[in-house]
């Protein structure tokens, strides 16, 4: 796919084409999927596995500049990734503990609304038969030892459900399950900080889900921190 350079320091490729119409201008409120990764891969962000989309106004400085650049870029229902330099980013001082000092960031992100304007998209139902689909081919690739298509496919699934516009309880404990999942599959192939991320999303649905209490306690532990295992498991 092309990658297409926006302005020095912030690049695009298009993932996946959106319906067109008004772009986003200065001052509107947009509503965004993201995963955020340095360029070693490693995930220190994502509203996906936290199936709760984020909202911003856009252009007038309340996100890095790299973003303001890529998302003014995007019609509605596009999803792209793009490659932020450090001085688009967090700049010299970083965000820590995650993001180190003059990073290169690597997002890749989906344009759900802006304003009032939303993609026709998927009803309710059809979001739920979606991830419900995602779960069982999940089910299937972690039988098969396959832990990092298995975690994908519960993400996918997890952000299938955070679009509804309606979700009821059902869907939410569905939602943790998944999460944990994620952490599950995560923790046995070795990604340790996923594992934290889909558990600290689970218990932001569900602050006693004791199935992320306990995959994130683990996950701390084969990340050496010690102080946040214990405290998992008071």
């Amino acid at each position: 796919m092309e990658i297409v350079e926006l302005q020095p320091g912030i690049s695009k490729k298009i993932l996946k084409a959106g319906e067109g119409g008004p772009l986003a201008e200065t001052g509107e409120q947009i509503t965004v999927h993201y995963t955020g990764k340095l360029e070693n891969g490693e995930v220190f962000d994502s509203s996906v596995t936290r199936g709760q989309p984020f909202e911003c106004q856009i252009g007038v400085g309340q996100v890095i500049k790299g973003w303001d650049v890529g998302m003014m870029s995007m019609a509605i229902g596009e999803k792209a990734e793009l490659t932020i330099s450090g001085e688009h980013g967090y700049g010299a001082q970083g965000s820590p503990p995650k993001i180190p000092p003059n990073a290169t960031l690597i997002f890749e992100v989906e344009l759900l609304k802006i304003g009032d304007r939303e993609p026709v998209g998927m009803t309710d139902d059809e979001l739920n038969k979606a991830a419900l689909e995602k779960k069982a081919e999940a089910t299937t690739f972690f039988k098969q030892g396959d832990m990092k298509a298995a975690a994908d496919l519960w993400k996918e699934g997890v952000s299938l459900l955070g679009k509804m516009r309606e979700p009821a309880n059902e869907h939410k404990v569905l939602m943790v399950q998944m999460s944990q999942n994620v952490a599950i599959a995560s923790n046995k192939s070795g990604n340790h900080a996923e594992a934290v991320l889909a558990c600290t999303n689970a218990l932001k649905i569900d602050e006693k889900a004791e199935k992320a209490l306990m995959q994130r306690s683990i996950a701390h532990m084969k990340r050496q921190d010690w102080e946040k295992a214990q405290a998992d498991c008071k």
